[in-house]
């Protein structure tokens, strides 16, 4: 059993919480390995569905600009598209809760180059069940979610890279990842939750 402390740039019901602190993350298989379809529109104002992304091995990033653990995993983000280039895979960053110029904005600084999509409502975000930032979903080619990542994630590193090699294959499922991570709170005063993981 682990214990995991946990805070990271938590969502509140109503608002955002600055994140004061970067944090390692934590990698599991999610109970549940489907989630809802969305549409969003790129920062060209043209409209993305997942369903479009069928066949391919996809990582969705729920990241903000203001979350410093969000910018701290991008270049390991980077380096995984980088790495996978040539094969059925892609990356979405999803933007939670800001405009399209402080995206915009961002995203050129950060060198994001797959689809930046702008959940401006967090209502995705909600829909897809995260509370945290950054949160990934790295589903297979038939749309199942293989991993869910919460916090600072090494994208690049070999035993996800073999996960997504792996996510080719429909019907095969990886073994558990587990992370056992130092994390701090949204709240640089506040002691840091902690979250039992069986």
């Amino acid at each position: 059993m682990a214990w995991v402390r946990f805070g990271i740039c938590a969502i509140g019901a109503s608002a955002l919480l600055w994140g004061t602190c970067s944090a390692d993350g934590v990698l599991d298989i999610p109970e549940e390995q489907s989630r809802p379809d969305f549409r969003l529109a790129d920062l060209e104002g043209r409209e993305h569905s997942l369903a479009e992304y069928r066949n391919r091995v996809v990582l969705v990033n729920f990241w903000a600009s203001w979350c410093s653990p969000c910018i701290e995993e991008m270049p390991s983000i980077r380096r995984l598209a980088e790495t996978m280039r040539g094969k059925p895979f892609a990356v979405i960053a999803v933007n939670v809760g800001e405009s399209k110029l402080r995206v915009k904005t961002a995203a050129q600084r950060l060198k994001i180059e797959s689809p930046v999509l702008l959940d401006t409502d967090s209502s995705v975000f909600r829909r897809w069940g995260a509370t945290l930032l950054p949160t990934s979903y790295l589903l297979d080619r038939t749309g199942a979610i293989q991993l869910i990542g919460q916090g600072v994630i090494e994208w690049d590193g070999a035993d996800i890279v073999g996960t997504i090699g792996r996510g080719y294959r429909k019907h095969n499922h990886p073994t558990p990842l587990r992370f056992v991570v130092q994390t701090c709170s949204s709240n640089a005063e506040q002691d840091p939750i902690q979250t039992k993981l069986a």
